[in-house]
C-alpha cells in the first residue's frame, strides 16, 4: 500500500514522534519502579483469556512492548479504549483523557506530542467531549482491573466494544 501522506508528515509521525517517546520512556525506566512493573508484566502474562490484563498482554506482545514504570495505566487506557500505539492514535487517546481526567503533569506533557499530528487536530476537540462525558478514568487501579472481564469492564465504563 503507498503511503500518501506528505514527507513532513511521515517524518513527524515515524522520526520525530517515536524519538521523543523514547526519550521519555527512557526517563520513566531510569527513575521508576522496575521491580513493581517486572512484577505486573508477569502478572498480566498469566491472566486467564477474555480479562483485562490477558487483552493487556496481548496488546504488549503484539507490538513488541513492555510495561513501562509508571505508565502502566496508560497502556491500560490503549486496551480500555481501543487506540493504537502511532502517533495520531497517541494523540487521540490523549485528547480523550484530556475531557476524561483532571489535567495533570502527564496530561500536560501530552500537549508536547501535538506538534507532530497536525493531520489529527480536527478531529480532537470531539475525542475531548467524548471523554468528559464518560465515567473517569483517572482513578481506575490498574491491579484491581487486571482479573476483570474486558467486555464487561468496557460496558460498565461506556465504552462499548471500543
Amino acid at each position: 500500500m503507498i503511503d500518501r501522506r506528505p514527507r513532513w508528515l511521515r517524518l513527524c509521525h515515524e522520526v520525530a514522534f517515536p524519538r521523543q517517546l523514547a526519550f521519555g520512556i527512557f526517563f520513566l525506566r531510569l527513575f521508576g519502579d522496575r521491580a513493581r512493573t517486572h512484577h505486573r508484566q508477569e502478572r498480566i502474562r498469566h491472566c486467564a483469556e477474555g480479562t483485562v490484563g490477558h487483552a493487556l498482554h496481548a496488546f504488549l506482545q503484539a507490538r513488541g512492548l513492555h510495561l513501562v514504570p509508571g505508565y502502566e495505566r496508560h497502556d491500560l487506557k490503549h486496551v480500555l479504549l481501543g487506540f493504537g500505539t502511532d502517533a495520531p492514535d497517541e494523540m487521540r487517546m490523549q485528547a480523550y483523557m484530556w475531557g476524561n481526567a483532571p489535567l495533570g503533569l502527564d496530561s500536560a506533557l501530552g500537549l508536547l506530542f501535538l506538534v507532530w499530528t497536525p493531520d489529527i487536530w480536527s478531529e480532537l476537540p470531539a475525542l475531548c467531549r467524548r471523554g468528559r462525558a464518560a465515567p473517569s478514568l483517572h482513578r481506575l487501579d490498574f491491579d484491581a482491573v487486571l482479573d476483570v472481564d474486558l467486555v464487561a469492564l468496557r460496558q460498565q465504563l461506556g465504552l462499548g466494544d471500543a
